[in-house]
C-alpha cells in the first residue's frame, strides 16, 4: 500500500475556491447558452458548449450522455409568419 501524501490546508483551500468558482461559471455560461437557445432549461449540450475547448471532456460528456440520457425532445418551430402573427 502506498502512503497518502499530506495536503496543507492553504492548498485544500485553494482547490475549494478554484472548484466554487469554476461551478460558478458552469452554472452562468450554461445557462446564458440555454436562453440563447430560447430554452429554459440547461441539459448536456450546453455543458458540451461549456467545455468545447477541451477534447477529452467532451468525449466524456457524449459518452456519458449517449450511455444514460435520453435523446432531447425536438422542439417544433413555427414559421416566420405564423411567429409574426402572433405578436
Amino acid at each position: 500500500q502506498k502512503k497518502a501524501a499530506s495536503v496543507s490546508k492553504q492548498l485544500l483551500q485553494c482547490i475549494t475556491d478554484l472548484t466554487l468558482k469554476l461551478c460558478g461559471d458552469i452554472q452562468s455560461d450554461t445557462e446564458k447558452f440555454a436562453k440563447h437557445a430560447r430554452r429554459t432549461t440547461v441539459n448536456v449540450d450546453d455543458v458540451r458548449l461549456f467545455a468545447r475547448r477541451n477534447e477529452d471532456v467532451v468525449k466524456f460528456l457524449h459518452d456519458f450522455a449517449s450511455k444514460h440520457l435520453k435523446p432531447p425532445m425536438k422542439r417544433k418551430r413555427t414559421a416566420p409568419e405564423q411567429h409574426a402573427e402572433q405578436h
